[in-house]
Parts: C-alpha cells; sequence; structure tokens
C-alpha cells in the first residue's frame, strides 16, 4: 500500500461523521428557508390589503380577474398586404 492510498483510507475514516452532520445541517437549512418561503407566501398578501385599508381604500376583493379578450393570430378573415389589424378603439378601414 502506498502513501496517498493510506492517506486516503485516514482521511475517509476522519472525516465520515462530519459527513452526516453536515447533511443534517444542510437538511435543516432548507427546512428553514422552505418555512420562511410559506410564511412570505401566506402573509404578505395580507399585509399589503391591511395596509391598503388602513389608508382608507377598499382591498381587491378575492375574485379572480377575467382573462384579457383577445383573439390568436390564427383566427378570424385572412389580411392583406395592407392589412395591420384594428387600430385604436375602433376599425378604421
Amino acid at each position: 500500500m502506498n502513501n496517498f492510498q493510506r492517506l486516503f483510507e485516514e482521511d475517509g475514516d476522519r472525516y465520515k461523521n462530519h459527513h452526516e452532520t453536515i447533511r443534517q445541517n444542510l437538511l435543516g437549512t432548507l427546512g428553514v428557508f422552505r418555512f420562511v418561503g410559506q410564511i412570505v407566501e401566506v402573509y404578505i398578501p395580507r399585509v399589503a390589503d391591511m395596509i391598503v385599508s388602513f389608508s382608507g381604500g377598499n382591498a381587491p376583493e378575492d375574485t379572480p380577474l377575467p382573462p384579457p379578450h383577445h383573439e390568436p393570430p390564427s383566427s378570424g378573415a385572412p389580411m392583406g398586404p395592407n392589412d395591420h389589424g384594428p387600430v385604436g378603439t375602433g376599425d378604421i378601414r
């Protein structure tokens, strides 16, 4: 057995216990980050609503907004070379 193989085995024996400690510390840290993320996800929107209501405004209701109305480019009549779609609020031709 040469010196490098002996050094490799000694290092493996010496740091075997540290590997598990590092793993446990890392999992604990990830758990803390997960917990903080859940707290932020739940309470930050409520704090914003509370600040709006304290300032005299109305907090938005919990109803979802309707999707914007638009047609995909593949639908409708074929377009000519000078037809670039509707202009402004009305369709001027």
